[in-house]
């Protein structure tokens, strides 16, 4: 049990690093060095994680999408498709502005191509699934 609660802690510290890089530079100048250097762990372990920087930028949207987004669309009973879309367009809107600096400091350092690629892959099947679900 330990050994799992050490890797959930490790998995948690690398996903925090890489959203705490994406505050100071652009995700194709982020590289799997300065992640280990900052979250103090070898290459070998991040690569334990992560295949690669694109598949963690994957699994931090995921992440976020989980506690940020899941959470809060569980606590509600939705009648449509489109009340279920604008209440997660409100759930992200009330996140941007409480990290409004983070958002600003991002948006400065460059939104790269392929993040941006992820990031609405990751919107566009959250809204998929609970389309699918509905019908």
């Amino acid at each position: 049990m330990e050994e799992s609660r050490t890797k959930q802690r490790t998995r948690k510290t690398i996903l925090q690093t890489f959203w705490t890089f994406l505050r100071e530079k652009n995700f194709e100048d982020l590289s799997v060095s300065d992640i280990c250097e900052k979250a103090m762990i070898t290459r070998a372990t991040f690569y334990k994680y992560f295949p690669d920087k694109y598949n963690l930028a994957q699994a931090a949207l995921e992440d976020f999408h989980e506690r940020e987004i899941t959470k809060k669309l569980a606590e509600f009973k939705f009648k449509s498709t489109k009340e279920m879309y604008l209440k997660f367009i409100e759930i992200c809107l009330d996140y941007i502005e409480k990290h409004r600096k983070s958002f600003l400091l991002f948006a400065r350092n460059g939104y790269n191509g392929k993040f941006r690629f992820l990031v609405i892959q990751t919107i566009n099947d959250y809204i998929d699934q609970a389309i699918k679900k509905e019908h």
